[in-house]
């Protein structure tokens, strides 16, 4: 299986709430540009699991542009303060395709990146806005991904 693990694009500072963030203008761009990279290596079967929270649900909307057949679920364990174990859970249970796209919010992905490669529960690295990383699994066990793709979108 490969599952890539997508951060937001930048969202307005102030909102209501968290959840309800929406993407600025400079977020779409940064969501357009991993798009296009996600569309220039990947075909067949595409499944999105994406946060509710709103900024996190429109990143994924430019995504399902340019990923025709895409399947999209919103999972409910994967906001930004979730617990890794949980978001795994609901990750793994949700994971049907061959390539599998979880897109999410900062400390969550670097915490779930540092256990899929390294099976350490720490801060892991930082993503950057609308970055994208893909790791190649067999299952969601600690320690055994393999990262293989990285894109960090210029805007």
């Amino acid at each position: 299986m490969r599952l890539v693990l997508v951060r937001h694009g930048e969202a307005e500072a102030h909102a209501a709430s968290d959840a309800e963030r929406a993407l600025t203008r400079r977020g779409r761009q940064q969501a357009l540009e991993t798009a296009e990279w996600l569309s220039l290596r990947h075909t067949g079967h595409v499944q999105l699991l994406v946060s509710p929270y709103r900024r996190a649900q429109e990143t994924a909307a430019v995504l399902i542009e340019h990923l025709p057949g895409v399947q999209l679920l919103t999972v409910p364990h994967i906001t930004p303060d979730d617990d890794v174990r949980a978001a795994l859970k609901a990750i793994a249970e949700k994971a049907s395709a061959e390539l599998v796209v979880v897109v999410s919010h900062m400390p969550l992905l670097a915490r779930l990146a540092e256990w899929l490669e390294s099976g350490a529960f720490s801060h892991g690295k930082p993503f950057g806005l609308a970055e994208g990383r893909e790791f190649v699994l067999e299952d969601f066990l600690p320690g055994l991904a393999q990262e293989c793709e990285r894109h960090l979108p210029l805007a």
